[in-house]
C-alpha cells in the first residue's frame, strides 16, 4: 500500500508481476470528515500507540485486499455499488486506519477538522480566559462531543471536563 498525503499524479513501472502474482491497483481519495467520523468508533478513548510506520508504504494485509476484491465486485451491478460499495469502502478505511499507515490517514482526518480550528483559535488567544462550554459551543457541539473529538486529535491522555474553566499555559 501507498499513502501519498497529497494528491499527486506519478508514474510507476512494474518490475515483476505474474498469473501466481498478480497487480492489482486500487487509488481511493479520502474523506477527511468520514476519517474523523471514523476515529471516535475506532478509539474512542484516544489515539493508542499502535504499530505505525514512518514511511508512506506498506503491505496490505489479507483482510483489506478481501475487503478490495469486494469492492471491485459490486461494480458491475449498479445497486451493489449504490448500497454495498458504501459499507465496503468504510470497512477499507476502517482496516486502513488500524493498520501501519493508519497514523498518515488520520493525519489527513485531521485536516478539516473543526477541532482543529478550535485548537488554531486557541493557540492565537491563549492569554484569554476560556471555558469548554464556549469552546464546545464554537463548532456547535456538546462538551462531552468536544471532549471525545478533543481528546482523539491531540492524543491527550486526559483532559478534565468537571473543570469549569481552561487556564491557558502560556507556551
Amino acid at each position: 500500500m501507498i499513502m501519498l498525503p497529497v494528491p499527486l499524479h506519478g508514474e510507476f513501472k512494474l518490475v515483476r508481476t505474474s498469473l501466481q502474482e498478480p497487480f492489482l491497483c486500487v487509488g481511493l481519495n479520502l474523506n477527511p470528515q468520514k476519517i474523523s467520523e471514523l476515529l471516535l468508533k475506532i478509539y474512542p478513548h484516544g489515539l493508542t500507540s499502535a504499530r505505525q510506520q514512518n514511511n508512506y508504504v506498506a503491505d496490505a494485509d489479507f483482510d483489506i485486499i478481501n475487503a478490495l476484491n469486494r469492492l471491485l465486485a459490486c461494480f458491475p451491478n449498479s445497486g451493489d455499488t449504490q448500497c454495498i460499495a458504501p459499507l465496503i469502502m468504510e470497512e477499507v478505511l476502517i482496516r486502513a486506519l488500524r493498520g501501519p499507515l493508519g497514523i498518515h490517514i488520520m493525519e489527513t482526518g485531521f485536516a478539516d477538522s473543526n477541532v482543529v480550528k478550535v485548537i488554531a483559535w486557541i493557540r492565537e488567544n491563549f492569554a484569554r480566559h476560556m471555558k469548554v462550554s464556549d469552546l464546545a459551543d464554537m463548532i456547535h457541539m456538546s462538551e462531552a462531543s468536544f471532549y471525545n473529538h478533543f481528546k482523539i486529535e491531540v492524543s491527550a491522555s486526559e483532559i478534565r471536563l468537571s473543570a469549569p474553566e481552561i487556564n491557558p499555559i502560556p507556551s
